[in-house]
């Protein structure tokens, strides 16, 4: 998928308001937070389909978040009875990989399979920078 293409925008658009509605719906974001998800999950779709990835692993981490909330609680008295997230949270463990995300996009183009031979100088390059977005 091209970056910033059509296709790419549409299924940017279409992932991300689904993310920040059910996101606000199930009170793990603020509006505020909501937003920043939009521009951050649009921002990383619209890149590339890794986005789509980051995506499972936003899902993974609010269900980690929530899981045995009562028995964490019980163990210690600093868990939070509402995890409500804001824009800064959301921005701080979204922005190095949507800064990373946006120059891939600039600078190397379409997404390939990873392949770190340094023989492919630009390849090796590009497969370094996917691998540091999804970390």
């Amino acid at each position: 998928m091209d970056p910033f293409g059509s296709r790419a925008l549409i299924t940017a658009s279409v992932f991300s308001t689904l993310l920040a509605l059910r996101a606000v719906k199930k009170k793990s974001l603020t509006p505020a937070g909501a937003l920043a998800g939009f521009a951050v999950g649009f921002t990383l779709v619209a890149t590339g389909l890794r986005g789509l990835t980051l995506f499972f692993f936003y899902q993974l981490g609010s269900w980690a978040t929530k899981y045995k909330t009562s028995v964490k609680a019980a163990l210690d008295e600093t868990v939070a009875t509402a995890s409500v997230r804001g824009s800064s949270q959301v921005l701080a463990v979204s922005v190095l990989a949507v800064a990373l995300s946006v120059y891939h996009a600039v600078a190397y183009g379409e997404e390939r399979a990873w392949s770190f031979d340094r023989k492919n100088d630009q390849q090796y390059q590009a497969s370094s920078i996917s691998a540091a977005i999804l970390a």
